[in-house]
């Protein structure tokens, strides 16, 4: 894993650290970064980790903190992590199709559940009513959980190869996108499903916005109100950005 300058793209440091990680995130409150690695590209069937990086300003020595543990019923690949208002970590496997929930402050595993469907590997949190978003691939699906409890709230249909779910506090929706390519004959065709929360307990799909072959993977930024679809070259189709304003 390694940590680069912003500005300069000077490499800070670089950690040794267990095969296979995958997601980031940064917590601004504790400037703490947290990320998945290990797992079965890892050559570990029955476990994975979370692990917490200590950024240290300036000429100062960063450093590798602590280890989450998350035990796996069969072999799993952490593929998606968040961070609730309260100090919790929701992370996703999309292998063992499991949901974990961290204690970012015990540095412990709370308590895990089973994902509903299978490749559950993209999720998206909703901070203020404890909503978490989890896209599965089969069936392709979005579903809603209560992010504290784990209890399964509501399911809706989703696009084929799922590779993106994104909340948008602002107009209270949730994007998915979907039909990312995989190598295999035929492409899934690419889509944008926008739902609308109407309470904390019910979700509406409200739009099917048809995309291009191969545009699965995306990325919402409030501050632009921009959603980021990156489209594949396939075919007669160079490879893209495709760019959406989410409006009223």
């Amino acid at each position: 894993m390694r940590v680069f300058q912003g500005e300069s793209f000077w490499l800070v440091r670089d950690f040794k650290i267990e095969p296979d990680p995958n997601r980031l995130f940064f917590d601004p409150t504790t400037k703490l970064i947290y990320f998945g690695y290990g797992g079965q590209n890892a050559g570990f069937d029955a476990y994975e980790r979370v692990g917490i990086l200590r950024p240290m300003p300036g000429a100062g020595y960063d450093q590798l903190v602590a280890d989450m543990i998350a035990p796996t019923p069969r072999p799993g690949h952490l593929a998606e992590i968040a961070m609730d208002d309260n100090g919790l970590l929701p992370a996703c496997d999309s292998r063992a199709d499991r949901i974990y929930q961290f204690d970012t402050q015990k540095r412990e595993l709370i308590k895990s559940w089973p994902a509903r469907g299978d490749g559950a590997g993209d999720m998206a949190l909703d901070r203020t009513q404890h909503r978490l978003f989890v896209g599965s691939r089969t069936p392709p699906e979005m579903t809603v959980y209560a992010s504290v409890s784990g209890k399964e709230i509501q399911s809706l249909p989703g696009p084929e190869t799922m590779d993106g779910v994104h909340y948008d506090a602002k107009l209270q929706r949730v994007y998915m996108t979907g039909g990312r390519w995989y190598g295999t004959p035929d492409a899934s065709p690419g889509w944008v499903y926008v739902y609308q929360q109407e309470d904390p307990d019910h979700y509406e799909l409200i739009s099917r916005i048809k995309t291009r072959l191969g545009s699965g993977t995306s990325l919402f930024v409030p501050q632009f109100n921009r959603l980021y679809v990156a489209s594949q070259a396939l075919g007669d189709h160079a490879a893209a950005i495709l760019v959406f304003e989410p409006v009223k």
